[in-house]
Order: structure tokens, then sequence, then C-alpha cells
């Protein structure tokens, strides 16, 4: 029997204006049998494909069957109103559930955001992590700089407004070089030509005692925690723009001993890994979620004579003939002499007439070319 799925819905984007019924699949592991659970999320894991496609996003809220509020699950912010969710069928294969989904769209012109069409580089350093001693239980030496990759991977495919730029064998300490008055994620921006720096910090990813049986064998494999705060900073201003943290926790399924190759299809084959998976592409959505109605801020990376050279090209979706105005920054201090990017805005527009992968190139012409504009000077497409 077909079962009717309805969602409680929060509307951000705005996309053509008409309905559409959209077939999709998803799959979830199934954990100590519970299927429902993996139901649930093979669910979720189809919808958040559909919307990604159309440019949406979510977090949590109330799911809805058959008229009775089963369990907490989606919360969405999408392109598209998402009406009603039929489930069409659903198959095992071995320890997975696979579900195939119909899901009706309906555009949501009521509220609506400009967008440039450009895409955000952000750098994404190595992960944090000040208690080390947590990657002895299974060996995971690796993780920091694998939950980097994957993390970056995962931007990579999922996101609409962004694109990684990954170092994740390079650590980032934010707060000593804060501390000693530098405006880090400037510095780090204008070295990599990044518009954004994304600092992961794994707060937690202890292993809690497992529940025993009588006989003093284990009862139920042990939960790990996985806890993981990110946070954006602006590549310009060095300010904060968003930042969460996102806990969950699932069976360690590996023996007490083994060790485990972060990097490997087993580890995030694994209920854990799959918990840590579902946290990253959360994140994703989120982060699109923080930088939609965000204006890229490119900058002027050098100038000769009436050209200039700006700091994004084609992976940013630059193409030629785009026009961007031209605002002049300037850094004030405050009185404890910490730098702030400002700026001012001018006339001039100038249009990019050559591209690179990472520039793109521009004449400043007839009396404007007068004007004091100087490299770290800001360029926003029109």
């Amino acid at each position: 029997m077909k079962q009717m799925f309805c969602l409680l819905l929060l509307l951000g984007l705005a996309i053509p204006c008409q309905a559409q019924w959209v077939e999709a699949t998803g799959d979830a592991k199934i954990v100590n049998g519970d299927t429902a659970k993996a139901r649930e999320t093979a669910i979720q894991n189809a919808i958040r494909l559909v919307l990604l496609q159309n440019g949406g996003n979510f977090q949590a809220s109330q799911f809805v069957s058959n008229g009775n509020l089963t369990t907490q699950a989606l919360e969405l912010s999408a392109a598209a109103n998402v009406k009603a969710v039929e489930l069409l069928n659903e198959r095992k294969d071995g320890e997975r559930l696979i579900v195939t989904v119909k899901i009706d769209l309906q555009a949501n012109d009521s509220q609506s955001c400009p967008t440039d069409g450009l895409k955000a580089a952000i750098l994404i350093p190595q992960a944090v992590l000040d208690d080390r001693g947590q990657l002895r239980y299974g060996r995971l030496e690796k993780l920091p700089s694998v939950l980097t990759q994957h993390l970056a991977s995962t931007l990579k495919q999922s996101s609409v407004f962004s694109f990684p730029l990954a170092l994740a064998e390079k650590q980032v300490d934010m707060p000593t070089l804060t501390t000693a008055g530098l405006r880090v994620p400037a510095i780090i921006s204008e070295m990599t030509d990044s518009q954004y720096l994304l600092l992961p910090e794994l707060l937690d990813i202890s292993v809690a005692p497992p529940t025993s049986a009588p006989l003093g064998l284990w009862q139920h494999d042990p939960l790990r925690q996985f806890q993981l705060r990110l946070t954006l900073y602006h590549g310009i201003s060095g300010e904060i723009i968003w930042q969460h943290e996102y806990t969950t926790s699932a069976p360690w399924e590996f023996d007490k001993t083994a060790m485990v190759n972060p990097a490997s299809s087993e580890f995030w084959q694994s209920a854990y890994g799959e918990s840590v998976n579902d946290v990253l592409k959360q994140s994703v959505t989120d982060i699109d979620q923080a930088l939609n109605c965000r204006p890229l801020l490119a900058q002027i990376i050098a100038r000769d004579n009436s050209r200039v050279v700006l700091n994004i090209g084609r992976q940013n979706g630059v193409q030629k003939g785009d026009k961007f105005k031209i605002a002049l920054q300037y850094n004030v201090n405050d009185q404890l002499n910490r730098p702030h990017a400002l700026a001012t805005a001018t006339p001039v527009t100038i249009t990019i007439d050559q591209t690179s992968e990472t520039t793109a190139t521009a004449l400043i012409g007839g009396e404007n070319a007068a004007l004091n504009i100087q490299v770290n000077d800001i360029a926003l497409k029109k």
C-alpha cells in the first residue's frame, strides 16, 4: 500500500512558478534492525537530492504520516514548495534499505532573493581536534585530514553557492593568530584567492562504554559521539558570518582493538560513517542558506595602468561581458588596534573582457581611469 507523507516547510528561494512531480531514490543503512529509522533516513536523502537539484536546502522539523506526527524530520528552505511525498516502493539490498519516492514540487514566489549567479571559493583547512587522545580508539589519527577532504567533496558535489579549496594537511590556529592582532581569514583568503574560510572543529568523538550481557559479552556495539563545530569567516572583513554545532552518535561496529582507516569505504559505509556523512550533507545545505542573498565580493589583485585583475574567474562562474561595480576599500582600527574593513561605493563599472579559471580582467575606461582604484578594492557583479 502506498503511504503519503506531508512536510512542514519553510520557504526561501524562487524558481519558475509551476508544479511538477519528480521521482527520486534514496537509501540508508539498517542499523540494529531498525527498518523504520532506515526508511525515514532514506526518504530524507531522496528529498535532499531533489531539493539540492532545485536550489533548495533543509533543516530539522516535523514529519507527518497519515495525518499523525511520527518523528522529528525535515524543515525545508527550498526553491520549491514540497506539497507531498509519496513512497512508491522500497527494497532491501543486504544491510541497506532503498526507497523510491514521488515528490510534488510546487514553486513558491512569496520570498525571493536576487542572485549574482556566482560561486564563492571556500578554503577548508584540516579539522582541529583538541583532545587527540580520542583518536586512539580505532586508531583514527588521519580522521581530521580525511574529514576535511570529505567535507570538501560534499561541498563540491552539492553546494549551489560555493566550491571548496581544501588544505587537508594544514591547520589554522584561529585563537592564537587572532590574539596576535592578525586578521587571519583575510590574510589566508588573500593568499589563496578564496572568499571565505571554513574552520572545522571536532569537539567530541569519544566512545561510550558498551552495555554488556550477564557473562560480560557485549550486548550492543558501543556508541561513538560525533560533535562538530563549523565556523565560516568572511575573507575580506574576517568576521564570523555563520557558525553551527552538529551532534550525533552511532554504533561503533568495529572491534575494540581494530585499526580503522577513516579514508576507507568500510568506515564510510558503517553506521558511524553514515551518521558523519549525514552531518556533512546537512552542513552544506546550512552553508548554502548562509550564503544565499550574500553577494560575492571579489577583490582587485593587480592593476596595470587602466587594466585591473580580479581574484575570481571561470570557476566562480564569471563570463566575458559580465559587469562589475567597484568599491574602494579601506581599513580603520578600533580601540584595541584591530583592523576593520570598510568600503565606499564609486560610480565605476567595469566589463570583463578576459577570464581564466581563477581570475578575470577588465579595462577602466575614460575619466574613471584617474580614480584612485587600487589593489584590494572590491568588485561586485551588477
